[in-house]
This record gives C-alpha cells, structure tokens and sequence, in this order.
C-alpha cells in the first residue's frame, strides 16, 4: 500500500458529508459509462436491493418504491429526478435499513483493478471511517456482488434451456 492510499491502518480516509454533501452519492444517478452495456438489457433506473432489504423496505413502508425486476432481483424505483425516494432534506429516511449498495458507497469493484472509490465522493479525505465500519462496507459490496451475479448465473442458465429447448423441438420435427 502506498502512501497515497485510501486505507490506512485504522481504517479508511472517508466520512460521510450527509446533509452537508454538496452531490449527493443518493441521486440524481446519471445513466451508466456509454462504455458499459448490460448483458441483459437491464436499464440503470434503480437501487439494486437484497431479498431481504426488499421484504424489510416494503414491511416499514410499503411496496411503493419498490419494483420487482425480470431477473427475480429486486430495486428501487428513482424518483423522475433519478434520485432515491428516501433521500429526504438531505438524509437517508431508511437508514435502519440502508441497502447494500448504500452502506458499501462510495467502494465499487472493478474486474480489472480490484477494489475502487468514486472520486467525486466528496468525503473521501475528508475524515475516517474505523476498521470495523470499514469492514462492514466491504462486507455489504461483497453481499450485493455474490447477489448480483447469482441472478446472472441463473438468468444464463435459464437463457440456454430455453434455447435447447427450441432446437431439440425443432430438430424433432424435422427428423
């Protein structure tokens, strides 16, 4: 690690502005990198969620905000502003139950350089966040991920039954 990075050893440079962030990590989203496209077609008009943190969302507020997508995932509908429906006056309105995606911000993860921040968070460098909240950040990205790419596997699978099917029936036919 040098001396530049991020993490340190008693924790992570990072505090979170809140109400004082002068551009919210809680929207408005931009669309995804131009360079990105979703394998399935899936738009980026949510806040990915886990089973549970849906069943949790929708049993202390409704299913409102809540959208059930063609993978069997789960997300938060954006507001028309792209931005989350429980960021009110600057502050998570759910923050007993903040999603995955939410605790482990501003960390993503790249295939080709491992873990990353967005750089525009302003509340890196700007305080510290402790080795055990750090490692809860990186446990909930780690959830969200193994998640995420469960549905893909299966959405796959499925994908290649479908179309084993549709040949095997029409070679049938055809023999």
């Amino acid at each position: 690690m040098g001396n530049n990075s991020m993490l340190k050893k008693n924790g992570f440079a990072f505090t979170c502005l809140k109400e004082n962030c002068p551009n919210s990590c809680c929207g408005p989203f931009k669309d995804r990198s131009p360079d990105h496209i979703s394998v399935f077609s899936m738009d980026h008009d949510g806040i990915p969620l886990l089973h549970r943190e849906a069943e949790a969302i929708t049993k202390e507020r409704g299913k409102r905000h809540i959208v059930r997508l063609n993978d069997g995932g789960w997300h938060i509908r954006l507001r028309h502003d792209r931005s989350c429906p429980f960021w009110v006056k600057g502050l998570c309105s759910i923050n007993n139950i903040k999603p995955a995606l939410c605790i482990a911000y501003p960390f993503y993860l790249d295939a080709f350089s491992g873990l990353n921040v967005h750089r525009t968070c302003p509340g890196l460098n700007q305080g510290h966040t402790d080795v055990e909240t750090t490692k809860s950040m990186l446990k909930a990205l780690k959830e969200l991920y193994i998640e995420l790419a469960d549905r893909a596997l299966a959405k796959i699978s499925n994908s290649v039954k479908e179309i084993d099917s549709k040949c095997c029936n029409r070679q049938k036919k055809v023999v």
